[in-house]
C-alpha cells in the first residue's frame, strides 16, 4: 500500500487531508491566437509596404524617392534608439544600411521602371516566402531563407521568360540570381551585427540593404553595358 493511500500508526489508519484540487488551464489556445494575430498583423504590414513599393515603381524614381527616404529616415532613427552601444559600426550600419537601400532603389527605377518593378518583387517575394516559411526572427532560419531563394530563383525564370530583351542568356540568373543571394545577407548584418531587435521599420528595408546596390553595379554592367 503507497504512503499517498494513508499512514499506519499504533496499528489504526490515519488517513491524510485531502489536498485541494489544482485546476489546469491550458494556456496553449490563448497563445496561439496572440501569435496568430501577431503573424496575421506583420503578413498585412507586408503587403501593404509590397503594394506601396511596387505602385512607386511602377510611377517613377520621385515616388520611389517620396516611399523610400521617409521609409530610410524611420528605420535609422528607430535602430539608433535602441542601439545598445554607439559604436562606429553599428551606428555606420544603422545610417548607412537604410540609406544605400534607398537610394539604390531610386537609382534603379531611373535605369528602367521595368528594373525597378523587378528588384522590388524580388525583395518582396524574398521576404513573403522567408517569413512565412521561416520561424519569423533574425534572418528566418534555413528553412525560411531556402523557401525566400527559391521564390527568387522562380522570380528569375519569369524574367527571362517575359523581360527578353534585355535580360537575355544567362543575365538574368545572374543579376537576378546573385542579387537574391545579398537578401539574407542584409538581414543578417540588420539584425545580428548591430545587435538590434527586428524594428518594423528596420523589417521594411533589411532584405534591401546589400541587395539593392548589388543590383544596381549587376545591371550597370550586363544589363546596360
Amino acid at each position: 500500500m503507497s504512503l499517498a493511500s494513508g499512514l499506519v500508526l499504533g496499528g489504526r489508519r490515519v488517513a491524510r487531508p485531502a489536498l485541494p484540487a489544482t485546476v489546469v488551464i491550458p494556456e496553449r489556445a490563448a497563445v496561439r491566437r496572440r501569435y496568430g494575430s501577431r503573424r496575421a498583423a506583420v503578413v498585412a504590414r507586408g503587403i501593404v509596404w509590397a503594394g506601396v513599393l511596387l505602385a512607386a515603381c511602377a510611377i517613377g524614381p520621385t515616388a520611389v524617392a517620396i516611399v523610400m527616404i521617409p521609409a530610410a529616415l524611420i528605420a535609422s532613427i528607430s535602430a539608433i534608439r535602441v542601439m545598445p552601444e554607439r559604436d562606429i559600426f553599428a551606428l555606420a550600419v544603422a545610417v548607412g544600411g537604410p540609406a544605400v537601400a534607398a537610394l539604390c532603389f531610386v537609382i534603379a527605377d531611373a535605369q528602367s521602371a521595368n528594373l525597378g518593378l523587378t528588384l522590388a518583387l524580388l525583395v518582396c517575394l524574398y521576404d513573403a516566402s522567408c517569413y512565412l516559411n521561416g520561424h519569423g526572427r533574425g534572418v528566418g532560419g534555413w528553412a525560411g531563407i531556402t523557401a525566400g531563394l527559391l521564390s527568387v530563383a522562380v522570380l528569375a525564370v519569369l524574367v527571362a521568360a517575359v523581360l527578353e530583351p534585355p535580360f537575355t542568356g544567362a543575365r538574368p540568373w545572374l543579376v537576378v540570381g546573385l542579387t537574391g543571394l545579398m537578401a539574407p545577407l542584409g538581414v543578417a548584418l540588420a539584425t545580428a551585427a548591430p545587435g538590434w531587435p527586428r524594428l518594423p521599420a528596420l523589417r521594411r528595408l533589411d532584405s534591401m540593404i546589400l541587395a539593392a546596390p548589388v543590383w544596381v553595379i549587376l545591371v550597370a554592367l550586363f544589363v546596360h553595358s
